[in-house]
């Protein structure tokens, strides 16, 4: 009977094992998640102040260009909490935005900003689990 006892002891443990360690495996991907999508948030915040900015008449500080515009006009930050975002190939028409988050993920994502579209990618491990597919900017009136 001890035998039988130390058995269902030792099966039961492993079961256990393997439950806490599923467990806190999904609770790091829900984790991942969770920051990459503030991050996705962040970066159309930003994209909509900047058309915003775009818009604004010259005399409330709009210069209808977007070469001269940064994300201290708008008063938003580089770099926070959730990663970095990059402000690049500023045209006067258009500009890129790019925001990842912190780590070996490969996780990006990646707004072009037009006056009156958005165009949206993702790029990294994320996207090949649906989080926001890369052809995606139909769905948020943007540019191909």
């Amino acid at each position: 009977m001890a035998q039988q006892q130390m058995f269902l002891l030792m099966l039961a443990v492993i079961i256990i094992g393997v439950a806490v360690m599923t467990g806190s495996n999904q609770f790091e991907k829900d984790v991942n998640a969770a920051v990459q999508d503030e991050m996705k948030k962040v970066i159309l915040d930003i994209a909509a102040r900047a058309q915003v900015w775009y818009h604004r008449p010259a005399q409330y500080g709009g210069e209808r260009s977007f070469s001269e515009f940064s994300l201290e006009k708008i008063h938003a930050e580089a770099y926070g909490a959730l990663g970095d975002i990059k402000l690049i190939n500023k045209q006067p028409d258009s500009f890129r935005l790019i925001g990842s988050v912190p780590g070996d993920s490969g996780w990006s994502v990646i707004v072009d900003v037009y006056p009156n579209s958005l165009s949206v990618a993702q790029t990294g491990v994320a996207a090949a689990y649906g989080h926001l597919p890369t052809g995606a900017a139909e769905a948020f009136g943007g540019q191909q």
